[in-house]
């Protein structure tokens, strides 16, 4: 941020933009922990595993159907409650 745009700022506006930055830092703290942490267990693996498997995506589990529409239920509630209906 230049000079010119920190003194532009309000507070509330100062303060929300040191808060991002704050974030930004911690995320990037902890994305760097997380990569010292999975090179040091990979150090002492016995055998390397396929790199395909360290760069397949997380697997996710797939919704049954009873589990969709009991969440298909809860939006259909949130969405009562709040007054919204799709389309509008």
């Amino acid at each position: 941020m230049g000079p010119w745009r920190f003194w532009s700022l309000t507070r509330p506006e100062l303060l929300a933009a040191i808060r991002g930055h704050a974030r930004r830092m911690q995320r990037s703290h902890e994305a760097a922990l997380v990569v010292a942490y999975q090179q040091a267990a990979l150090t002492r693996a016995k055998r390397m595993p396929p790199v395909q498997r360290l760069l397949a995506p997380a697997r996710t589990r797939k919704d049954t159907p009873a589990e969709m529409e009991r969440r298909a239920a809860e939006h259909a509630e949130i969405e009562r409650l709040i007054g919204d209906k799709p389309g509008d």
